[in-house]
């Protein structure tokens, strides 16, 4: 027990210490899922059309951003290009949900390596969800709010906003633990024994 709360400890430590190096490229390797998340979401309707997706500077402040370039249309008949719209996100919070999430993973005694090696699957496998349902969710929420705002259907925008604030107010995070521990419970081996 001693050995496997240590093994957490340095786990945790070591995501810690190496978050400020690992934000900017772990963004820049999102962002083309980020891409294809926004065309996706667009929908056959064509909301708006991703014009680039990366990193940048930030406005204020040091660092770099997440950002998402897209071109808002009018809907059909007349569709034409009306408005450019950027979502951006800094890469240490498009960091924090996969951090947590892969710390607990990293850390939660294992049984063996087997179980460690399932977890692992089972975490790169529950990955895209994560990023989808936190930083792409983010990035997602002003495009609705503006084409809401532009199309004059401001229904969709609410839902996305709501669900932003709450990803702003620690939702990530539970996100990520919730999601580290479905994985962690599906992974346990359970022996159950009967009593005669």
């Amino acid at each position: 027990m001693r050995r496997s709360l240590v093994g957490a400890a340095l786990a945790g430590a070591a995501v810690l210490a190496a978050g400020p190096w690992l934000a900017a490229p772990y963004a820049r390797l999102v962002a083309p899922f980020h891409a294809a998340l926004a065309e996706f979401a667009a929908g056959p309707a064509g909301g708006w059309r991703v014009e680039r997706a990366g990193l940048r500077p930030a406005l204020r402040g040091p660092g770099e951003v997440l950002a998402v370039t897209a071109t808002l249309w009018s809907p059909a008949p007349a569709a034409r290009p009306i408005a450019v719209v950027e979502s951006t996100l800094g890469v240490d919070a498009a960091l924090l949900a996969p951090a947590t999430f892969a710390t607990l993973l990293a850390g939660w005694p294992a049984r063996g390596r087997r179980e460690r090696l399932l977890r692992l699957g089972a975490g790169l496998a529950l990955w895209p969800l994560l990023e989808g349902l936190t930083n792409g969710c983010q990035l997602l929420a002003p495009l609705y709010e503006a084409h809401g705002l532009v199309a004059a259907a401001p229904h969709a925008a609410p839902l996305w906003l709501a669900w932003s604030e709450v990803l702003e107010a620690g939702g990530r995070l539970a996100v990520a633990g919730a999601l580290a521990l479905l994985v962690l419970a599906a992974g346990r081996r359970r022996t159950v024994t009967v009593d005669r």
